[in-house]
């Protein structure tokens, strides 16, 4: 009988054709770790995250029918509408996110009253 050394490599049991598991090769990272570092730097706000802000934005709108809310409500809103294990918007990523929709045209902010006006 030959030994388990000399069996054709990928033969059941054989690890030769599978790659070498080292420091290099990943490991699954936890819902929390998934969503780091998906907001840019000093407040940026990440495509993915963005996306997010500004279809929650406009349920938001939606839902309640009002054309205007403050800011920190649409903040409070928004972050109760998250996925389950989703990082809550930080000031300075939804500031970037709004600022984005208002050069989009899709909402416009008030500075002297904090208002945030929905656009469509």
């Amino acid at each position: 009988p030959e030994s388990a050394a000399t069996e054709a490599p990928g033969a059941p049991g054989d690890d030769a054709g599978a790659p070498a598991a080292d420091a290099s090769q990943g490991t699954k990272r936890t819902r929390d770790e998934a969503f780091e570092g998906q907001t840019g730097e000093a407040g940026g706000i990440s495509a993915t995250r963005f996306k997010s802000l500004q279809t929650l934005v406009g349920r938001t709108f939606a839902s309640l029918d009002e054309p205007q809310l403050s800011r920190g409500e649409l903040l409070e809103t928004i972050n109760a509408g998250l996925l389950v294990g989703e990082p809550a918007f930080s000031e300075g990523e939804f500031s970037t996110g709004l600022d984005r929709l208002e050069e989009e045209n899709k909402i416009m902010t008030v500075a002297e009253t904090g208002a945030v006006i929905f656009v469509g």
